[in-house]
Parts: C-alpha cells; sequence; structure tokens
C-alpha cells in the first residue's frame, strides 16, 4: 500500500504495441496477477476498443493516447462508483480546458471541444459486498489523429483542435499526475469531493436545450447537474420539476 501523499497513477507504466483494447488486456492480467495500484498499460493502437454501452473507439494506430489504469478503491462505497468518472472527466477537463476554452464534460463520460468528441472514458469496476473492490480506467483520448472516418463527422483532436501537433509522452505524463492528485482527494475527502468542479465543467449545464427521454415525448429543460449516483438532473421546464437520468433513460437533442 502507498503511503498517504506518495504518487499511485501511473508510478508504474507498461507499453504495449497493438492490443483488441486496454481494457481487456488489463482485466485478462489482473484475472492471474496481482499489480500495483496504478498499474497503467498503454497501447499503440487497438482493433476492438471499446465505448460506451458497447460502442466502439477507432482510433489511427501511434497517434492517440489509448490506456487503462487499476485502481482499488476500497475506500468507496459501491453506491459512489460514479466519482471515478467524475475523477477521469475531471483530469481529462483540466489538461484540456487550458488549450481548448471550450472544453466541456458531456455526462456522463465524453469530453468535447465545442460539440465535438475529443476523448471517452469506460470503467469496469468489481464490488465486495457494500464496497468497491477494484476498478480499470480506460482512457482514449485523440491527441495527433487529423483524419477520422466518415462515421465519426463529429470527432476531433488536440492537433485539430489546436493546429499543432502534441507529444504524446508529455500528454499521458501530465493526464496520469492530475489523475493521481484527483484519486488522492478522493481518497482523503470523499466521494463527492469532485462534485463542484465536474459540475462547473458539464456541457449545456445552466443552458436550456432539448432533450429525448426513452419511452417519451422530448422536452426543453435545463441541466442542474450530477447526483451521487451518477444520475443526470435535469429540470423539465414543462413540469418545472427536476428529473433523474440514467444514461441509456435520456439523450441530447
Amino acid at each position: 500500500m502507498n503511503a498517504p501523499g506518495q504518487p499511485v497513477i501511473g508510478q508504474t507504466l507498461l507499453r504495449l504495441g497493438e492490443v483488441t483494447s486496454t481494457n481487456d488486456w488489463l482485466e485478462s492480467f489482473t484475472t492471474k496477477n496481482t499489480p500495483p495500484e496504478g498499474f497503467t498499460v498503454q497501447a499503440d493502437s487497438q482493433t476492438a476498443g471499446k465505448g460506451q454501452f458497447g460502442s466502439s473507439w477507432y482510433s489511427a494506430p501511434g497517434l492517440n493516447l489509448l490506456l487503462s489504469i487499476w485502481l482499488t478503491p476500497r475506500f468507496l462505497p459501491a453506491a459512489n462508483a460514479f466519482a471515478l468518472a467524475r475523477m477521469a472527466a475531471l483530469g481529462l477537463y483540466r489538461i484540456l480546458s487550458p488549450q481548448l476554452p471550450s472544453a466541456s464534460v458531456k455526462w456522463p463520460n465524453d469530453l468535447l471541444a465545442g460539440d465535438r468528441k475529443i476523448a471517452g472514458i469506460l470503467i469496469r469496476t468489481t464490488v465486495q459486498g457494500d464496497q468497491l473492490r477494484s476498478c480499470i480506467l480506460g482512457i482514449g483520448l485523440n491527441v495527433n489523429q487529423t483524419r477520422f472516418p466518415p462515421e465519426l463527422p463529429r470527432a476531433t483532436s488536440l492537433a485539430l483542435a489546436t493546429g499543432s501537433l502534441h507529444d504524446l509522452e508529455a500528454v499521458r505524463q501530465q493526464l496520469l499526475s492530475e489523475l493521481d492528485t484527483l484519486y488522492s482527494v478522493l481518497r482523503t475527502e470523499g466521494a463527492l469531493a469532485l462534485d463542484t468542479d465536474y459540475a462547473s465543467a458539464l456541457y449545456r449545464k445552466g443552458q436550456e436545450a432539448r432533450f429525448a427521454p426513452a419511452g417519451g415525448p422530448p422536452f426543453p429543460g435545463i441541466i442542474q447537474g450530477v447526483d451521487t449516483a451518477g444520475c443526470l438532473q435535469v429540470l423539465d421546464l414543462n413540469s418545472r420539476q427536476v428529473r433523474l437520468f440514467t444514461p441509456k433513460e435520456i439523450r441530447f437533442l
């Protein structure tokens, strides 16, 4: 176990070539091995990168940041698992926003530059009793890719958004350092410690927009925030009531 204040995330790094996905690789590895907390794998390319709800994540080889991190957040109740998504999104936001003033967190786990997707997060957790046992935190950040398939018309990258190429290793080091700082805050201050900063970075927060709930008519609403369980809080401008939605229950229009 690492001493308080001692860096955890990224202190042990394994570079991989081509894998199906870094999350799959790390999940398989940890069934037979017990890596130190913060153990990070980075791949040059993925043949079956995954996004939210089984969607694919396309990345040109050698141009982007593809990594997964092994964590054992046993200090967090299982009911507060979304705190890890907050941490990951906020870490990405903090390294992107100084260069991209239009950066925002699109709930539940995408990072945008303007209205274009620049990064995604995929988290797998295991539970023991009512506490989290382990977490595989997967992150894909488009860094130097400048061409995307036609089926991804809203994808972008740091290179496209800033007009210049970036040092992939420097971006990785900066991201892992931010994540380590935020993970330490979670460990010492609890699941809600990052809520205010996360909420302030939310895409369309405080702005009137239209939403399509599953099985119901679209409605005008205003995002208020995200609750402890990770549900989106939306003020329905028709009913004047705040409604809660899980990721599968609503989409942005």
